[in-house]
């Protein structure tokens, strides 16, 4: 058992430096990132779109519907994400198990051969 210390210690510093490190592929953060962790959840879903950045929690997450034509339509309560792109099948297992952290759409100049997983756009729309 540790000191009081110790205990004041874990509360003030972040739990691991490594899990807060942005996730990088490339040297550019990568398109969507997970929780490393595999018994941890995240909280939320933060999505960064060209100066925007929405945070929805997964509280409020109602399920999602993929096919490769329409690709994939995320519901929340409160905003509709659709996803369309290259390759997107490893997001929803993510998606299911509210391990997804963040998506965010490519920058100009960052073209699909860079990354495994593409987006060619996402949309948010409040419902």
């Amino acid at each position: 058992m540790g000191t009081d210390g110790d205990v004041i210690d874990r509360l003030i510093k972040p739990a691991n430096e490594k899990q807060r490190e942005p996730f990088k592929q490339k040297d550019k953060i990568a398109l969507f990132g997970n929780v490393r962790e595999h018994n941890q959840t995240a909280n939320s879903l933060n999505i960064r779109l060209s100066g925007d950045i929405y945070s929805i929690p997964y509280t409020r997450y109602n399920g999602f519907h993929y096919n490769k034509q329409g690709g994939l339509i995320v519901d929340f309560t409160t905003y509709r994400v659709t996803i369309r792109g290259k390759n997107l099948l490893p997001i929803l297992d993510s998606l299911e198990r509210y391990k997804l952290t963040h998506l965010r759409s490519p920058d100009s100049g960052e073209n699909e051969k860079e990354f495994d997983t593409f987006f060619d756009e996402i949309t948010v729309e409040k419902l």
